[in-house]
């Protein structure tokens, strides 16, 4: 697993927290904003060289579910229910976005090419 999947589920993870953290009073300040401050190099580091289809179509089981146990805690500010289906739930949309990773690069293997273009 690449460094920069890892990176993006960190920082997709870190947003949702702080999209909790900002909703916790139940108004909208501009105070709110600064929960996301420190998201922002998060997700700067995610994007440089990332490629979600390439790394998925052959990240393993036990990768996926190492990644998503890894950056479960980001969600500590939800409780725990929430964070329980939260974490699950970009886990199953991994997925998907893995099988039809993996479905395309290995039509692109078939077809003569690498399948990440």
């Amino acid at each position: 697993m690449s460094n920069e999947t890892r990176d993006g589920a960190l920082a997709l993870q870190r947003t949702i927290n702080s999209i909790y953290q900002a909703a916790a009073d139940k108004r909208a300040t501009i105070a709110d904003v600064t929960f996301f401050f420190d998201d922002v190099p998060a997700w700067q580091k995610a994007v440089e060289d990332f490629d979600l289809a390439g790394e998925a179509s052959v990240i393993s089981n036990d990768d996926v579910e190492r990644l998503f146990q890894d950056t479960s805690a980001e969600l500590s500010d939800l409780p725990e229910e929430d964070a329980y289906d939260v974490n699950n739930g970009l886990k199953g949309i991994y997925c998907i976005i893995r099988l039809f990773a993996r479905k395309a690069y290995l039509k692109g293997l078939k077809d003569g090419q690498n399948g990440t273009q």
